[in-house]
């Protein structure tokens, strides 16, 4: 970084960085903005660079997703799509296809719209449930209790594990902070206990709660990075540079020195 002109610059330590954002809201809510639109802007960069993606606008987006899990056989996340759908767009261009999506999937055997057991600030979940859909608008953040969580995004019609989240782990935090519709879905593992907290409290417990804010810009400057990586990795030609810098990556996030000479296993799945 390097100044353009005469410049006046408040340097901060990482303790009271954090002390002056959970005292001045307006300065916090820019801060997670700037976070959120860079992350976004790296999202959509990752979409450019896939082959033959076509970005088309929500409704159709939405109604696509629905799709997407219909023809695949995942009935309940098509169910709970094209329900969202039909909440959101009641007079959309597909509301008609969506009805009908609708009524074949409740015949379906065991199919139906299961809304989470909620008990004071917590949510349970059954296993292969969606907790939020790309495309949907957001309003809650969630962090996970007990189980995992998929994070998903569906890319020229496949479906790309973005991340497999553990106890303690943080999700859902964009959509709130920015107010803009979830980029990924995210499904349960497993059973799986989240605790919930919503917009209007979100900024409300961020005063009182230094580690909470902390952690929210970890996972924000965590997911920048790995959208990042995943960017370098479409100007890699050679397959074996493509792994080792997968590799190196991964070694990176675990925060494993490269110079160590013991073996690393890494878990790149759901168990």
């Amino acid at each position: 970084a390097y100044c353009k002109s005469d410049s006046r610059i408040i340097q901060f330590t990482r303790l009271s960085f954090f002390n002056a954002l959970a005292n001045n809201i307006d300065i916090l809510t820019k801060v997670f903005e700037g976070f959120a639109n860079e992350l976004r802007f790296y999202d959509n960069l990752v979409l450019e660079y896939s082959p033959n993606n076509i970005i088309a606008d929500l409704d159709q987006s939405l109604f696509n997703l629905g799709t997407y899990f219909m023809e695949n056989n995942e009935f309940s996340s098509a169910l709970y799509v094209f329900y969202r759908y039909y909440k959101l767009y009641p007079k959309g261009k597909n509301i008609e296809k969506t009805n009908r999506n609708i009524e074949l999937l409740k015949k379906q055997k065991n199919i139906i719209l299961q809304k989470p057991k909620i008990e004071s600030s917590f949510e349970y979940y059954d296993d292969k449930r969606i907790i939020f859909c790309e495309h949907e608008p957001g309003n809650k953040l969630y962090i996970i209790k007990e189980g995992r969580i998929q994070i998903i995004k569906i890319v020229n019609n496949k479906k790309i594990l973005l991340a497999v989240l553990k106890e303690n782990d943080i999700f859902g935090e964009l959509a709130l902070i920015s107010d803009k519709p979830r980029n990924a879905t995210a499904i349960s593992y497993k059973n799986t206990k989240l605790l919930v907290i919503d917009n209007k409290t979100f900024f409300t417990i961020l005063k009182d709660s230094n580690e909470l804010l902390f952690r929210i810009f970890i996972s924000i400057s965590k997911r920048i990075w790995f959208t990042i990586n995943r960017i370098k990795l479409n100007f890699y030609y050679n397959p074996l540079t493509k792994i080792y810098t997968f590799l190196s990556n991964k070694m990176d996030e675990k925060e494993i020195s490269h110079k160590s000479t013991k073996p690393c296993l890494f878990n790149f799945g759901l168990n």
